[in-house]
């Protein structure tokens, strides 16, 4: 870890986080900053790249996929308005690089870890700090240097398109063990 990392990471309060997602209210609008209409394209665009991920692995979208994962899953957006769509049983965890990891082995044969996440390269290609919440925007490069590290490659990845053009580029991954 380089000392600008190590450096922006220190700034992560974990208590200041709870408090502030415990005050956040628990609407579409609280958890989206504000920005409830962002949802619908939110979802769509996760559909969208879900549909993208099954036809390149040959899986019909007739069925629904055996297990999904919503990591930070909030009020529940995604798993509801997308997961519980697309899967049978939908498991509801917080993530982390050491839970990626432990992901890898217990992953069904071709099946992925999908992560979909701001993104700050517009921000001078730097992680960036938010103080409100304490929390990082991590860098496309950041992210991608975190799923090698968690032992994970990309197979296929896409903007988010539609958003609002004064918010972060959203960005969805599509991952499995190297």
């Amino acid at each position: 870890m380089s000392v600008e990392e190590a450096t922006i990471d220190s700034q992560i309060d974990h208590a200041a986080a709870i408090r502030y997602w415990s005050a956040t209210e628990a609407t579409v609008s609280g958890v989206l900053g504000g920005f409830p209409q962002v949802s619908r394209i939110d979802l769509q665009g996760s559909s969208n790249f879900l549909a993208k991920l099954r036809r390149k692995a040959g899986i019909s979208a007739e069925h629904k996929l055996d297990r999904a994962v919503d990591c930070g899953a909030g009020i529940g957006r995604i798993t509801d308005g997308l997961l519980c769509k697309h899967a049978s049983v939908v498991d509801i965890v917080e993530p982390v690089v050491d839970y990626l990891k432990r992901l890898v082995p217990v992953l069904k044969e071709g099946g992925w870890i999908i992560v979909k996440e701001n993104t700050g390269d517009q921000h001078a290609g730097v992680d960036i700090y938010d103080d409100t919440d304490s929390s990082i925007t991590r860098t496309n490069a950041k992210l991608r240097s975190l799923f090698q590290q968690a032992g994970l490659k990309i197979i296929l990845t896409e903007v988010q398109r539609g958003m609002p053009k004064d918010l972060y580029v959203v960005q969805s991954y599509a991952l499995q063990p190297i």
